[in-house]
């Protein structure tokens, strides 16, 4: 079985910002990461759209304030 939409996004967002898996949950946000910025805002879009194969807008990358915001938006282009 492959793995989860969760497990697939908190993997990029861990390779993003060089973190242990360990360390990235839904509640991970810029609060909790330090170089959560808008460079690496677009590094995490750049990432995601690789991963699932999906596009996002300007508009949806806006909402990527945490990885639970991030899975909603994976989720709502209907990624598997």
């Amino acid at each position: 079985m492959s793995d989860s939409i969760e497990q697939r996004t908190r993997r990029v967002v861990a390779e993003v910002f060089g973190l242990p898996l360990e360390q990235v949950t839904r509640a991970t946000s810029p609060e909790s990461v330090a170089d959560w910025d808008s460079v690496n805002v677009l590094n995490i879009l750049m990432a995601i759209e690789g991963e699932f194969g999906v596009s996002i807008s300007p508009e949806e990358a806006a909402d990527f304030v945490s990885v639970e915001k991030i899975i909603t938006v994976v989720a709502s282009k209907g990624a598997l």
